[in-house]
């Protein structure tokens, strides 16, 4: 009988953390982040805190060809799961 892993295998880091901690500001590149401007700033809304909780976070096992099927649609992957199960809830409660 295999023995029972107790633990998940580590992700292999490929980052060079020592030479990212030893960047300077003028070496880390922005580009893809500019600066914002005082319009900027302006136009911006702050976002409140949440009214009530819509949703619980949860942990759940799918299968293979249904988290493919779901992630293969695009972003919002797991808000399609929600309304299928909500569908499913509905047309079938008793």
């Amino acid at each position: 009988m295999k023995p029972k892993a107790t633990s998940k295998p580590e992700a292999t880091d490929q980052t060079d953390w020592e030479r990212v901690d030893n960047l300077s500001d003028a070496e880390i590149d922005l580009s893809d982040h500019p600066e914002w401007s005082a319009a900027d700033f302006a136009a911006a809304k702050r976002r409140g805190p949440q009214r009530r909780l819509t949703k619980q976070p949860v942990s759940i096992r799918l299968s293979a060809e249904v988290l493919e099927y779901f992630k293969a649609i695009g972003k919002g992957w797991q808000s399609r799961v929600d309304q299928v199960l909500k569908e499913y809830v509905a047309t079938h409660h008793r």
